[in-house]
């Protein structure tokens, strides 16, 4: 009887129908309400993963020298992990604003804290990018202007704030780079001309 007995003699021959049609559903829809019980009980121990899994990137040269690159649920870098003869030398961990840019790079040699790329913007646009050292002491930076939102110059400045490099951009009509010039607080400079065929770099 599937466990289940109802005393029917009194009842109709209606009434005994009925009871045989209770009993072919009510069996079925209990064992539905205990599955149900069970997995509402699994979920409430394990946690539903609500994070994609980061997605792996790894580069190799013929020295068996790798960088592991991860990236998070947006497709932005994550941490950047160097590796030399087969050893983790360094990492690199990498932050974001509210609106997606790269706010800072924190560097690790060995595990330990080495240096801190900070990313400084303004209108959307980076304006400077300096790095720290654990001493919290700006040891280079580099600053950048624009003209109507293109990138028109870049300088670079050691740890007294003196320029040591910069770098000039030129564009087409097109808003194209034709022409970066580097002058070197040494003297030598080197100028890379850009030429383009259907948008892509000849």
């Amino acid at each position: 009887m599937n466990g289940f007995s109802v005393n029917t003699s009194f009842l109709s021959k209606n009434n005994k129908q009925n009871i045989k049609r209770m009993k072919k559903y009510i069996v079925p829809a209990t064992a539905v309400l205990g599955i149900l019980a069970v997995v509402l009980c699994f979920l409430a121990i394990v946690p539903l993963k609500t994070v994609k899994e980061l997605e792996i990137c790894t580069a190799t040269d013929t020295d068996s020298n790798k960088v592991v690159t991860y990236y998070n649920k947006d497709g932005k870098v994550n941490t950047e992990e160097n590796y030399y003869m087969g050893e983790k030398n360094s990492t690199n961990k990498y932050y974001y604003d509210n609106d997606g840019n790269i706010e800072k790079v924190e560097n690790y040699f060995f595990d330990q804290l080495s240096s801190v790329t900070n990313y400084i913007y303004s209108d959307g646009l980076l304006i400077e990018k300096n790095i720290t050292g654990t001493d919290n002491i700006v040891h280079s930076k580099t600053l950048y202007t624009y003209t109507d939102g293109l990138l028109k110059l870049s300088v670079d400045h050691d740890s007294d704030g003196n320029p040591i490099n910069e770098v000039k951009y030129d564009y087409d009509k097109k808003l194209l780079v034709t022409k970066t010039s580097v002058a070197i607080d040494n003297g030598y400079s080197v100028v890379t001309n850009y030429t383009y065929d259907n948008g892509r770099i000849e």
